[in-house]
């Protein structure tokens, strides 16, 4: 009895690697995103488009969708170990979903407080859909890293390409189509997928190889980001009303 609920325990452990590198994700895009308001709001004069943040942002979103590809394979792998048989494929489907799902309500905020640029398909839509689709890459396991790699140079080629409204979530998009936060499929899914192809290296059955267990042991992870990226989902969802309602105060008006 001692022996299956020290199994259990060990399956329920988080990586405190993963959740320092979630929540140094988590603080990137909260400080890109004070930087963007500042910049939308007019208090701040830099071409966010065409300078070193825009790479910072490309960076912070390949982190952040990149550990979801990590956590997905170890879930998988956990689930794996359970006596019980589980279907992936409607497990995934569920989790896929509710994230989706929270992306649709981000779609409908947007759209009725900023009109232009609302997020028609962001992070949350792209990692609830990546979700989704994950089961029929498993097999692949670190080759999903080739799979991933072909899928981004895919991506970067259609993006020089316009296509009609529908196929905004692939990555062919009308020429006029503008959105403050826009992740398509291709080449996005590809990142995740590589973060697949990383968790089935690091992390073969759920837990880590090890030579990378060593490699943990020896090094102190930040408390400080291991807190937030524990927490990432609630502190995405609410930075940016904090951050809109501080610069509203700041500047004595409500600026959306």
């Amino acid at each position: 009895m001692s022996e299956l609920l020290t199994q259990k325990q060990k399956s329920c452990t988080r990586f405190q690697e993963i959740d320092t590198f979630r929540g140094i994700a988590i603080i990137m895009m909260v400080f890109y995103h004070i930087i963007f308001d500042l910049y939308y709001f007019n208090y701040l004069n830099i071409d966010i488009y065409n300078s070193v943040l825009r790479y910072f942002a490309y960076a912070t979103a390949s982190l952040f969708i990149m550990i979801a590809g990590i956590s997905i394979w170890i879930s998988k792998e956990r689930y794996k170990k359970q006596s019980i048989k589980i279907n992936y494929f409607n497990k995934y489907f569920k989790r896929g979903l509710f994230l989706f799902s929270i992306g649709i309500l981000i779609t409908i905020v947007t759209w009725i407080f900023i009109k232009e640029g609302f997020i028609l398909f962001g992070i949350l839509h792209l990692i609830g859909l990546s979700i989704i689709l994950a089961p029929f890459f498993f097999r692949l396991k670190e080759w999903n890293a080739l799979a991933g790699l072909i899928i981004v140079i895919l991506g970067i080629i259609i993006s020089k390409y316009n296509g009609p409204f529908w196929t905004i979530f692939l990555g062919l998009a009308p020429a006029d189509f503008y959105s403050v936060d826009y992740e398509p499929l291709l080449p996005w899914f590809g990142i995740f997928l590589i973060g697949i192809s990383i968790g089935a290296y690091l992390y073969p059955h759920g837990n880590r190889k090890p030579f990378f267990d060593e490699i943990i042991k020896n090094h102190r992870f930040s408390k400080f980001f291991e807190y937030p990226g524990r927490h990432s989902l609630i502190i995405y969802l609410v930075h940016q009303p904090v951050i809109i309602m501080i610069l509203s105060l700041i500047a004595g008006k409500i600026l959306i």
